[in-house]
C-alpha cells in the first residue's frame, strides 16, 4: 500500500506464500489493509473512472492517505507467486488500471470470483432489521454474494452472442446495465418500451432465466447452510428464504406500463426445528427472536454455505480474508468457528485479522492443535507517529530462540537467558511424547526444565537419537536463575550462554514428524508386512499410542509405542501387545536370522485400506 488509506509513503507484508494471522492495535490500519485488498481485487469490475478515482487527489471518492501531497502516487501491489517460480505483480493506482490488460484482467476476475471477504459488518447486516422492517436483503446480495456464485446456466446476450460467462453478479450487472442503455428498442411515438421487437421478448426471457436460476441456487445454498446450522453449531433453527422475482416494465393498467427494472427481493426468515415446540410459526424477525450469538451463526453458516459453492480456477488463486468476525461471541462458539476457518486453509489462502489480543492468541494455539504453523506466518500491527504523521509498524513475532540471540547480540543478558530457557522449554515440549511432559511422582504437574532435560535425554537414547544437548543439565541453574550470578556481563558468562543457545539451535534442527496421530490411536487397522525370497509375512496391528518419526542430520530414528497385535501369520508370534521396537526385532530374527538386508520399520507399515507406505 502506498498512500492510501491509513498508510503514508509505502507499507508492505512479506506474506511469503504462507496464510496469514494478523493482530492490530485498534487505529493502526488493520482494515486498510482488509479495505485495499478489497479495492484491489474488484478493480476488474470497474471501468476506469470507477477504478481510479480511489487513488486520484482532489476526487470526492478518493481514499488516498490524507497527508500524501497532491502529487505523490498512491497504489495497491500484490504479488502473486504460483509455486512454480512464476510471479505475477498486479498494480491499482492512480496510474494503473490493470483491467486494460486483458491477461492481467482474466487473471483478477478469477482470482476475485475465487476468493471472499468476510467480516463482521456482512454478518450483522444480514438480519439488522427492526420489527417494523422487512428482513429484505437483496441490496447486500448484490454486493457481497453475486459476485461470487455462479449460475447453472451460461449468459447469452439480447442479441444472441454468448458472453462467456454464468457469475451471478455478471448476469445481473448485465440485466441493469442493458436497461439503462438504448439496446432495448422503444416506440417513437409514445418512448416506451416496444414489446414486439426480439430484443425487447429476450430481455424479458433473460430476466425470467435470471430470476428462476438465482432462486434455485439461493435455495441451494440457504439449505447448506440449514446443514451447517444443526451440524457444525447444533441450533434448533434453521434459516427461510423467500424470493420474489425481478419484472421488467410492470403493467400498471389498460395499455399503461411503468417502463422500470424492478429488482428481486430476497427475504431472509427463520424457524425453530424442536421436536417439543407448540408454536411452529415463522420467525419473520429473527434478531427479535435469538440472541446475537446465535444471529451470528446463522448469518456466518450461510457465509460459509456461499463459500464452499465459490468457482475455483488453476488459473488463479484462492484467497479467504476475515477482519473481526466474531466480535459478539463467546468462548465456545469462537474456538468452534476458529476450528471450521481452519480446515479453509487447505483451500484458500487464508488471511485472519483482528484487533482482540486474546483471540489472536487463541487462533495461533488452534493453529498449533492442527500442526499447521509452517503454513502460517503471524504478525503484529501498532500505530506509531512520525515527525506528527500517524502511521504503522508491523513485526513479526520472533521465536523464543531467535529472541535470545537478538538479545545477546544487544548485550541484554538477562532478556538472552529468559528467552533461552523459553526456547528450551519449547523445543523440549515439541519433541517429547505427551506422557514424559509431566512429572513422575505427581503424574499431573508439567515437569520443569530439569525434569524435561533429562526425561528428553532418556528418551533420546532409547530411540538412539545422538545426545544435542550434552551440557543443558549442566547450564540449567544459568537459565533458571541469572541473578544468582553476578558476573552476568563477563566475557565467560557470554560464552556459557553461547553454548546453550548452540545446543538449543541442535535441538531445533531435530524434524518431528507424526506417522500415526491421535484420532487413529486405537482405532484404526495398519498392515505391518516383511518379504523375503518370495515369502510374505503379513500381521494386522493397532497402535495405542502415537508413532513418530524423527530425522537429524540425514538420519531417520523411530519411538516404540505399544501396539496391539491383531492377527499374526506367525505360531511363536502371539496377538498381544507389545512394543513396536520389539515386535519388529522378533520379526526380523524370525524372518531374516539375524542376517543382512532387513527392512527399515517405517518400510513395513502400510495403511490397511489403501495399502500405501506410511
Amino acid at each position: 500500500m502506498e498512500n492510501f488509506k491509513f498508510f503514508k509513503d509505502v507499507f508492505s507484508i512479506n506474506v511469503d506464500n504462507k496464510n496469514i494471522l494478523l493482530y492490530g492495535e485498534n487505529g493502526a490500519g488493520k482494515s486498510s489493509i482488509y479495505w485495499s485488498v478489497y479495492t484491489h481485487f474488484q478493480a476488474y469490475a470497474k471501468n476506469q473512472q470507477e477504478a481510479q478515482k480511489y487513488f486520484t487527489a482532489n476526487h470526492a471518492q478518493n481514499l488516498r492517505n490524507r497527508y500524501a501531497a497532491a502529487d505523490d502516487d498512491s497504489a495497491i501491489r500484490i504479488s502473486f507467486d504460483n509455486g512454480k517460480g512464476s510471479t505475477k505483480i498486479v498494480e491499482d493506482s492512480n496510474k494503473c488500471y490493470y483491467a486494460d490488460d486483458p491477461v492481467v484482467l482474466r487473471f483478477m476476475k478469477f482470482t476475485s470470483m475465487s476468493s471472499d471477504f468476510m467480516n463482521y459488518k456482512f454478518l450483522s447486516s444480514l438480519f439488522d432489521f427492526r420489527n417494523s422492517q422487512d428482513n429484505e436483503v437483496f441490496f447486500l446480495f448484490e454486493k457481497e454474494v453475486l459476485p461470487y456464485i455462479d449460475l447453472d446456466n451460461q449468459l447469452w446476450l439480447i442479441s444472441g452472442e454468448d458472453a462467456d460467462t454464468n457469475n451471478a453478479g455478471e448476469w445481473w450487472g448485465y440485466l441493469v446495465r442493458t436497461f439503462k442503455s438504448d439496446e432495448i428498442p422503444r416506440s417513437q411515438r409514445t418512448n416506451s418500451f416496444d414489446q414486439r421487437t426480439p430484443l425487447y421478448k429476450n430481455y424479458q426471457d433473460l430476466l425470467h432465466q435470471f430470476n428462476d436460476l438465482l432462486h434455485s441456487k439461493l435455495k441451494m445454498l440457504i439449505a447448506k447452510a440449514n446443514v451447517i446450522i444443526k451440524n457444525e453449531f447444533h441450533l434448533e433453527s434453521e434459516i427461510i428464504l423467500q424470493y420474489k422475482d425481478a419484472s421488467f416494465n410492470d403493467r400498471l393498467g389498460n395499455r399503461r406500463f411503468d417502463g422500470e427494472l424492478h429488482r428481486p427481493k430476497i427475504y431472509l426468515k427463520a424457524s425453530m426445528i424442536s421436536d417439543h415446540l407448540v408454536d411452529k410459526s415463522l420467525i419473520e424477525h429473527p434478531r427479535s427472536f435469538f440472541n446475537e450469538a446465535k444471529i451470528t451463526c446463522m448469518a456466518l453458516a450461510l457465509r460459509l454455505a456461499i463459500l464452499d459453492n465459490h468457482p475455483t480456477t488453476n488459473e488463479a488463486p484462492s484467497v479467504l480474508f476475515v477482519d473481526d468476525l466474531l466480535i459478539s461471541l463467546d468462548m465456545s462458539f469462537r474456538r468452534k468457528i476458529i476450528e471450521i476457518l481452519l480446515k479453509y486453509a487447505d483451500k484458500f489462502q487464508t488471511f485472519i485479522f483482528t484487533h482482540d489480543r486474546a483471540f489472536y492468541h487463541l487462533v495461533w494455539s488452534e493453529i498449533g492443535i492442527t500442526r499447521s504453523q509452517n503454513k502460517w506466518k503471524k504478525f503484529e500491527l501498532y500505530m506509531q507517529h512520525k515527525n506528527g504523521i500517524p502511521g504503522s509498524f508491523i513485526l513479526e513475532p520472533k521465536k523464543p530462540l531467535e529472541e535470545a540471540k537478538m538479545h545477546l547480540h544487544n548485550f541484554e543478558i538477562p532478556a538472552s537467558v529468559n528467552a533461552v530457557r523459553r526456547a528450551a522449554e519449547h523445543e523440549l515440549k515439541r519433541l517429547l511424547p505427551a506422557n514424559l511432559m509431566y512429572d513422575l511422582k505427581s503424574k499431573t504437574l508439567l515437569c520443569d526444565l530439569n525434569g524435561l532435560i533429562d526425561h528428553y535425554r532418556k528418551f533420546a537414547n532409547k530411540i538412539g537419537l545422538p545426545d544435542v544437548i550434552p551440557h543443558l543439565q549442566d547450564e540449567r541453574k544459568l537459565l533458571l536463575n541469572p541473578f544468582s550470578h553476578d558476573d552476568i556481563d563477563t566475557p565467560f558468562y557470554r560464552t556459557e550462554l553461547e553454548l546453550t543457545i548452540n545446543e538449543i539451535e541442535n535441538l531445533s534442527k531435530i524434524d518431528k514428524k507424526i506417522v500415526v496421530d491421535t484420532e487413529d490411536v486405537n482405532e484404526k487397522e495398519f498392515v505391518f508386512r516383511m518379504e523375503k525370497d518370495g515369502t510374505v509375512y503379513e500381521f494386522i496391528i493397532i497402535f495405542k499410542e502415537r508413532f513418530c518419526e524423527y530425522k537429524y542430520e540425514g538420519n531417520r530414528y523411530w519411538n516404540s509405542p505399544k501396539i496391539e497385535l491383531k492377527s499374526s501369520c506367525v505360531e511363536n508370534i502371539d496377538c498381544k501387545e507389545w512394543e513396536l521396537n520389539r515386535f519388529y526385532e522378533r520379526l526380523c530374527l524370525f524372518v531374516y536370522h539375524s542376517t543382512d538386508g532387513t527392512p527399515k520399520i517405517i518400510e513395513c507399515l502400510r495403511d490397511k485400506v489403501t495399502g500405501d507406505l506410511l
